[in-house]
């Protein structure tokens, strides 16, 4: 019975330099109709993944392989092979997240979009080409969240207002709207940004 397979193929090839790169290019349209993505390893090496149908655990292995050597003429240095439905459940347990474009991310971290461009070049930002553009893990971009950080913050410089978490767009998060915490004492009101207290240390605003 034929089953549906999700591989990544590691490469002992450097990841590509350039957000225009042809060689992307030519692997990705080498392995049309099998959803592949091109991404850098923490090593900085090329990964490739792809989905692939096969009668076999064996067989999806060599059709991998083959199909990527192919593809992209280096040599696999690391192989994963498990059925789709696994890589399904695997992903149910341990979301991926949320992707960010090119531009969002370059919103969100307050910078141009060829900063970001830059940045996914030399390896400082991870980032995966699917088709023609490059996605970010929002994760890499956007801190987490941290609300018990910024109501101490708040209540250790504040400890007469009156701290709530509530939703509102952050000016240090190039006005993303996410949790805060709000001081309240009397007429004025303090915030902390929840991905990092301090960016909001001793903001007031009248109320």
């Amino acid at each position: 019975m034929t089953t549906s397979y999700n591989a990544r193929v590691d490469l002992d090839r450097p990841a590509p330099a350039g957000h225009d790169d042809e060689w992307t290019d030519h692997v990705l349209a080498e392995l049309a109709g099998h959803s592949a993505a091109v991404s850098r390893a923490l090593d900085g090496r090329t990964t490739i993944d792809l989905t692939l149908p096969a009668d076999s655990l064996r067989q999806a292995v060599t059709t991998a392989l083959a199909l990527v050597t192919h593809a992209t003429g280096a040599e696999p240095v690391g192989l994963e092979v498990i059925t789709t439905e696994s890589f399904d459940r695997r992903h149910g347990a341990e979301p991926v997240g949320r992707l960010l474009s090119v531009t969002e991310a370059a919103n969100a971290l307050g910078v141009s979009r060829q900063a970001v461009l830059q940045r996914i070049e030399s390896g400082s930002l991870p980032a995966s080409r699917v088709g023609n553009a490059w996605a970010l893990p929002a994760s890499a971009v956007c801190p987490p969240e941290r609300p018990d950080d910024a109501i101490t913050y708040l209540r250790d410089r504040y400890p007469d207002a009156e701290i709530s978490l509530e939703r509102r767009s952050c000016d240090h998060c190039g006005w993303e709207v996410h949790t805060m915490a709000v001081g309240r004492r009397g007429r004025e009101e303090f915030t902390a940004c929840t991905r990092d207290a301090q960016l909001a240390q001793g903001n007031v605003v009248p109320s």
